[in-house]
């Protein structure tokens, strides 16, 4: 995903959670269903401290004030979390074929 102007995580946590309400009101089950559970595995498994009344988001930002850190470790966390293969991130060029 790209986002031009930063803040990342907060990008990627904003199009989470509207994917979330469309399956909600959708009647659909939402394959990531993060919400507070997360949050509260960051804290006490991998002991990153803190509370998690800003969620996941919060806890990540505060563990890696670095948006761009935070938003690549999340997928690390989430794919530990769930128990599924590392996730590879595969960084593209935002301006491909310029000099």
């Amino acid at each position: 995903m790209y986002f031009p102007d930063g803040n990342y995580l907060e990008h990627f946590h904003s199009m989470v959670v509207g994917y979330w309400l469309g399956a909600r009101v959708n009647g659909t089950a939402d394959p990531l269903a993060l919400g507070q559970d997360f949050a509260k595995w960051l804290v006490e498994k991998k002991r990153f401290g803190g509370g998690i009344s800003r969620g996941w988001v919060g806890v990540l930002l505060r563990k890696y004030p670095d948006d761009s850190e935070a938003y690549d470790r999340f997928f690390d966390l989430l794919a530990e979390y769930r128990g599924w293969p590392p996730i590879t991130l595969v960084p593209i060029d935002p301006n491909p074929g310029s000099p």
